[in-house]
């Protein structure tokens, strides 16, 4: 990461001054995101030509909570860090932060279907998903920027007698994928995406946001 690349933009986009540091020699960058007060809970995002680091710190006593594969932490101020079995982890500097808002919801919709879910706790996530192809694969164009792409739609069981239709589309190695795949109507597939949404225009001025699969695999399953 170019150090002078990313300054002025880190800067910019969180208003907060960059900081320069050396440690054994080698020049550093940092921002630290910290409140009035003395026990207000902060954080530091660091970074090298080779190296990014961020830390977190929640003075005080702590409440420790649990849920599956994690360990949560919150401060009487209502700060928080969420730490996973993975080695992940995600701190909330406030409970109207825009981090613990998205992890409560997260939460509350864990046993939805992926296309039930809020945009913020659902989009750019990966899923896997079947289903049978609706007609066959066509190519069409973006109409901003006209990025080639390949579009079908797969039908997804949601009960033993109806189905939900999702768009899929495939940009880049993906459309080489589809073809190589012979994907055709009525094939049953499985398929790796990420969630995207597009804005649908509604009567009186109304939207709808819409997910669909931006394809990054698929196999045949008949």
């Amino acid at each position: 990461m170019p150090i002078y690349a990313t300054n002025f933009s880190i800067a910019y986009t969180l208003g907060r001054k960059v900081s320069p540091f050396t440690c054994d020699g080698v020049p550093w960058q940092y921002v630290k995101a910290k409140g009035s007060e003395q026990n207000d809970p902060s954080s530091t995002l660091a970074w090298s030509d080779t190296t990014l680091s961020a830390s977190a710190s929640i003075p005080g006593e702590a409440k420790l909570t649990t849920q599956k594969d994690a360990t949560i932490f919150t401060a009487a101020s209502g700060a928080s860090l969420t730490y996973y079995k993975d080695g992940s982890f995600l701190y909330a500097a406030s409970p109207t932060s825009p981090l613990a808002k998205r992890e409560r919801l997260r939460v509350e919709q864990e046993d939805l279907p992926w296309w039930e879910k809020a945009r913020e706790v659902i989009e750019n996530e990966y899923i896997y998903e079947s289903g049978a192809v609706v007609a066959d694969p066509v190519y069409g164009e973006s109409t901003k920027k006209g990025t080639p792409y390949k579009r079908f739609q797969l039908a997804v069981p949601i009960s033993e007698t109806e189905t939900k239709a999702f768009d899929v589309y495939a940009y880049g190695q993906a459309i080489s994928l589809v073809n190589r795949r012979n994907i055709h109507e009525h094939d049953v597939i499985r398929l790796r995406a990420s969630v995207q949404f597009h804005e649908q225009h509604q009567p009186h001025g109304q939207s709808l946001l819409v997910p669909w699969l931006n394809l990054f695999d698929v196999q045949k399953l008949t």
